[in-house]
């Protein structure tokens, strides 16, 4: 389901963020979710649901200052089990999402 995360890039900075989000598959169920944080070369996106590694997907945030939301094509390079809190809802997995 996932890469091993010594392959991953985890040496950039990573910048805490807290949007709620949507990826959008070409086929199936929408995928309700939370930025978690950010980097330059992706971000960390949790959620109810998992999607396949790989995955490629429409990546729309709401942002508070702007009256359109920002899109764009992300893929899927890691996904796993993680349980994380956000105020009252837990999200049991976690994706790292790359602008493709």
């Amino acid at each position: 389901m996932s890469e091993p995360k010594t392959e991953r890039r985890l040496d950039l900075p990573r910048f805490d963020v807290a949007y709620e989000a949507t990826l959008i598959p070409s086929i199936g169920v929408v995928v309700p979710g939370h930025m978690r944080d950010v980097s330059l070369t992706g971000l960390c996106f949790l959620s109810d649901q998992i999607r396949e590694v790989g995955e490629r997907l429409k990546l729309v945030v709401e942002l508070p200052d702007r009256d359109e939301p920002l899109t764009g094509e992300v893929e899927v390079i890691w996904a796993e089990e993680r349980t994380s809190e956000v105020g009252m809802h837990v999200y049991p997995y976690a994706m790292g999402l790359q602008a493709v």
